[in-house]
């Protein structure tokens, strides 16, 4: 047969590897060079985009003083770190902020990192020197939207904030259904979704 085995046929060969042309053999070969090629493509991209936030760092310049102080105010205590996407989770759980620095931790590991605003000539904020992309910063409403340079896209919600969401949605037809859906994307805590349970099931009786 052709396919894979047969496009590297001349470097098989030339390396002494028999037996390539068993399609079981071919089949196996194919995967292996696939992955091999999806690694390598991977990489590309992962570094020319790494090359692309260096480059917009280099050009960030550092917000004023009395900027830096108002988003560091606005910014300081307990946050929930929630997945922009179910199948895209976030390396962290939770964050703290205290003054100029935020803890990000989990329950494997924990990363203390500093604040450091900057922002480009055409308007991209960033929020450290790690090139950490500020994608939204809503603090006033419980809400901070960020993108880490090598991991996934976060959302910050300071505590609380998804039982309001929640509550500002109760007019929806299928409440325990979102509910679920929250808890499954692991925006509710069991506490917190056995509350709201609760909470929807004292308001039917």
């Amino acid at each position: 047969p052709m396919g894979i085995g047969g496009i590297f046929q001349p470097l098989l060969e030339e390396a002494g590897i028999e037996g390539w042309q068993d399609a079981a053999f071919a089949g196996a070969l194919g995967g292996i060079l696939w992955f091999l090629l999806y690694i390598l493509i991977k990489f590309i991209i992962d570094s020319y985009a790494r090359r692309r936030v260096d480059a917009s760092l280099r050009a960030a310049e550092l917000l004023t003083t009395t900027e830096q102080s108002r988003m560091l105010a606005e910014i300081q205590g307990e946050w929930k770190v929630c997945a922009t996407q179910p199948a895209r989770r976030p390396k962290w759980e939770r964050a703290s902020v205290s003054g100029e620095h935020y803890t990000l931790s989990s329950p494997q590991l924990t990363e203390r990192r500093l604040f450091c605003f900057s922002r480009t000539p055409d308007g991209r904020l960033f929020v450290d020197d790690k090139g950490t992309e500020c994608v939204e910063w809503a603090p006033s409403d419980g809400r901070v939207r960020l993108k880490p340079r090598s991991e996934n896209e976060m959302i910050w919600k300071q505590e609380g904030m998804v039982e309001i969401e929640m509550m500002q949605t109760s007019t929806m037809p299928d409440e325990i259904g979102t509910l679920v859906q929250l808890k499954g994307d692991g925006e509710l805590t069991d506490q917190q979704y056995s509350d709201l349970m609760m909470s929807k099931a004292k308001f039917r009786a």
